[in-house]
């Protein structure tokens, strides 16, 4: 027997859960659709709660078996590491930011563990100026917690000066979290793989859930 092709399995969830959304949408009863196609003497033996247990279970193998097919689960892993690179990204975008904001306003950075002061004036000696801070090298040891090293410009009196001293920084669960959003907006807008998984995933998803539903109505109908 000729084994399914990656392609053949994404299109018989989509079919199956079409068929799920569609009977949802439309209102259409189930039993009666039944009838019609094993003949009314043996449509009419079959238990609405058999049903949609059936077609749970139907749609619980396809799901695997679309999951753990050689196509997804190597989109599974190219997203993993797109997302992790898009994670980290956004991060070192969230640092530059606060050492921006350090430059313009002198305000401490909890991301740097609020060293910011201390580390300009163990570089600036006594000057009055604050400078403008660069980050030239952010290391991660583990997302959002590492070292960066920085170079200091003061533009008033022309003079810069590069550490090679890392300050170490930790980001906030709180800005994590923003940027594993944006992490995830950035891999569904530009990652086809994300995007050719999401589809049948979602359709899956809503009709199982659409499923179970209709199984728990009817234990709860007396």
């Amino acid at each position: 027997m000729e084994e399914d092709t990656d392609e053949k399995i994404r299109r018989n969830l989509i079919v199956a859960s079409t068929a799920v959304l569609l009977g949802a949408w439309l209102n259409l009863p189930a039993l009666a659709i039944v009838k019609r196609v094993l003949g009314e003497d043996a449509g009419s033996s079959v238990q609405p709660w058999r049903l949609w247990a059936a077609v749970i279970a139907l749609l619980l193998y396809l799901s695997l078996r679309y999951r753990f097919s050689d196509g997804v689960r190597h989109a599974w892993d190219t997203n993993r590491a797109e997302f992790q690179s898009f994670r980290i990204a956004a991060m070192d975008a969230m640092l530059v930011s606060e050492a921006k904001r350090y430059t313009k306003t002198g305000a401490e950075s909890s991301a740097f563990y609020s060293e910011l002061n201390s580390y300009v004036a163990s570089r600036g000696g006594t000057r009055k100026t604050r400078p403008e801070i660069a980050l030239n090298k952010i290391t991660h040891h583990t997302p959002g917690k590492g070292e960066a090293e920085l170079s200091l410009s003061w533009s008033a009196e022309h003079v810069s000066d590069s550490s090679d001293r890392p300050i170490g920084f930790e980001l906030s669960k709180q800005d994590s979290r923003i940027a594993n959003a944006r992490a995830l907006v950035r891999l569904l807008a530009y990652s086809r793989s994300s995007t050719s998984m999401l589809v049948p995933s979602t359709m899956a998803a809503l009709a199982l859930g659409i499923s179970t539903w209709r199984l728990l109505q009817q234990f709860a109908c007396p």
